[in-house]
């Protein structure tokens, strides 16, 4: 069967003009010269350091600089009510993520909820997302965590360490140097923010592609989910413990395996992680459900599941003492009041640079990320620069308020976008949220399981695994970027979060490379009657212009892949500079290049004609 070719009802375009060669292009439209290079301080650098002059560059600096000046004189009273129940709502998911996440990062939940207060505050008044909520995100706990481990293994002598060997578990408890080096891995986080803000290097996260974001993340999961094994089983953190560093994941797995097979795990924390588990399961599955009704839509409030577990078990513990009878593992102690004031080290700084340098890229990558993503939604801009600094001022002032690192989470941000958040006023009401529990409410959680926080963490993984699907969809668009997703995502499960993203760094650029170096190239021909140019191997009814080869390089031209130039300019058009002199003999060159283009396109469209002509039977059966 022949297909039926569609009759063309566009336009057309006709072209008309002079010929020129560089001397005339130069001659006729730069004839002013070339303006000599002024060397001067960079703008984006005086727009820091040299003061406003006017009224009105005072007026624009601090709109700039101070975001919450402008959504509050543009505030109006109709978006106080769906700021109001967003605040509530995300306040109410601040309470279990900060304290599961806490444990991430290897200090007590209340620190957890110090993030979740804080945080927010600073970035409502410099950032310019209205619904990211800023906290405790799983990725970003994981990695402090590693890097307070790493630099605690590698100086033995601040802590005591339960074992005999010299290695043991990390435990702020035993080792209250570790928050030390955590607020200062924060300090430091915070102060890259603010010199690449006021640098205005923003454009650093094009070096994180969406697939290297997706693998990365993704075997971050892997470990975060790892890390929550002990606990839902039940075991102590000694049992499991393995020194930072490359493949310490298979290791602790074998460490897992072998106590569950000589049954040294807490019956009852597994039960209790089970039922957890599938209870917020099955109320994710009902707010879902209850999007579909058009009544429920006009006010979209979750059924706050994570909140309603951990009161309901930290009071069935409390009535039946699970804790005392069956051995369940509980949080403890949870001091009442504000986040107490904490100092930053010195004499860590330098030593926790490097770490807090990845933290800083990863952590903005992500939040910028999901920010660009609502203001797409929104209508609305993102000053990338201006979120360097925002979270730079959130993490520095935490620092000195017992917080760690905090960044953007999906979750509380789609919950924020959903219920109606209009403006960073919900993170002033989130954080009056924080502030009752912090006062009041905080010392009755000091008997819940961690059983529960653990199956917290392990739902919330659930929209970062479902990223794997992302492999499929970069197989179909791009295959390069799959294998950047595949490459990340191994180096990040089996060397660490922190050589996984290096990695996978070093295998984008490395793929750019390869792509300058060996770049595509093809011949145009010219489509029949018409002014277009097409690749002559891919498109029928192409015809190249007798006397010229269009030879297309699909690169930038450098030292890198000139010889390569040279040779696929030789073989395609068939001009082999060192056989032929162009300036002597342009003819003849041409007549030699026209005659091998047209043999190799002859064998290219017999074998497409082949080809075509085989499918076209295969259809005609079918249809038969």
């Amino acid at each position: 069967m022949k297909k039926e070719e569609r009759p063309h009802d566009g336009g057309r375009v006709t072209i008309d003009r002079p010929i020129y060669d560089e001397l005339q292009i130069e001659e006729h439209f730069h004839p002013l010269g070339y303006q000599r290079l002024k060397i001067k301080l960079p703008e984006p650098i005086r727009s820091h350091i040299i003061p406003p002059r006017s009224l009105n560059e005072w007026k624009e600096f601090l709109l700039v600089r101070l975001p919450i000046l402008r959504w509050l004189w543009q505030y109006v009273p109709s978006l106080l009510f769906g700021d109001i129940v967003s605040g509530v709502t995300v306040g109410i998911m601040h309470i279990p993520q900060g304290m599961a996440y806490a444990v991430l990062a290897d200090v007590p939940p209340v620190y957890g909820l110090y993030v979740s207060f804080f945080c927010p505050l600073i970035y409502a008044i410099f950032g310019t997302s209205r619904q990211i909520s800023i906290g405790t995100f799983a990725v970003i706990c994981l990695m402090v965590g590693d890097a307070t481990s790493r630099y605690v293994h590698a100086n033995p002598s601040l802590c005591e360490f339960n074992g005999t060997n010299g290695t043991g578990t990390l435990d702020v408890v035993d080792c209250p140097a570790a928050l030390d080096v955590i607020f200062t891995i924060t300090f430091a986080t915070g102060l890259i923010m603010v010199v690449f803000g006021v640098f205005q290097l923003g454009f650093i996260s094009i070096f994180l592609s969406d697939a290297l974001v997706s693998g990365y993340t993704t075997g971050a999961a892997v470990h975060v989910f790892s890390s929550q094994l002990r606990h839902i089983i039940g075991l102590p953190s000694s049992a499991v413990m393995v020194e930072p560093g490359t493949f310490s994941l298979p290791k602790k797995w074998c460490k897992v395996l072998i106590e569950v097979f000589n049954g040294n795990i807490v019956w009852a924390a597994v039960i209790i992680s089970v039922l957890c588990i599938a209870f917020l399961i099955l109320i994710k599955i009902v707010n879902k459900q209850l999007l579909k009704i058009k009544l429920y839509r006009k006010l979209p409030v979750p059924i706050p599941s994570q909140l309603i577990l951990v009161i309901v078990v930290t009071a069935i513990n409390a009535l039946f003492d699970l804790d005392d009878k069956y051995d369940v593992p509980i949080v403890g102690e949870i001091p009442k009041g504000l986040p107490p004031l904490s100092t930053p080290k010195i004499d860590i700084f330098f030593s926790v640079l490097t770490d807090a340098f990845t933290i800083a890229v990863v952590s903005y990558s992500v939040s910028v990320s999901l920010s660009k993503v609502f203001a797409a939604k929104h209508g609305y801009l993102i000053h990338a620069n201006q979120e360097f600094l925002a979270h730079g001022f959130a993490n520095l002032a935490g620092s000195f308020f017992s917080c760690f690192v905090c960044s953007g989470s999906l979750s509380r941000s789609v919950i924020q976008d959903v219920t109606g958040g209009n403006t960073q006023l919900v993170s002033f009401i989130s954080s009056m949220i924080l502030l009752f529990v912090l006062l009041w409410v905080a010392p009755l959680f000091q008997r819940l399981p961690t059983a529960v926080l653990a199956a917290t963490i392990v739902v919330a993984l659930y929209g970062m695994f479902k990223q794997c699907k992302d492999i499929y969809k970069y197989y179909k668009l791009c295959i390069p970027d799959m294998l950047v997703w595949i490459v990340v995502f191994l180096a990040t499960v089996l060397l660490g979060a922190d050589y996984g993203l290096v990695v996978g760094i070093q295998f984008s650029l490395l793929l750019i490379i390869v792509r300058i170096i060996l770049p595509k190239t093809a011949v145009l021909g010219k489509v029949e009657n018409t002014e277009i140019y097409r690749n002559q191997m891919y498109f029928r009814n192409v015809h190249q212009v007798p006397g010229v080869v269009i030879f297309r390089f699909i690169a930038p031209l450098c030292y890198t892949n000139a010889s390569v130039f040279k040779s696929r300019l030789a073989s395609q058009s068939g001009v082999n500079p060192a056989r032929c002199d162009l300036a002597v003999r342009p003819k003849g060159c041409l007549e030699l290049a026209e005659g091998q283009v047209r043999k190799r396109l002859l064998k290219v469209r017999q074998y497409r004609h082949r080809r075509l002509t085989d499918e076209e039977e295969v259809q005609t059966q079918k249809t038969h």
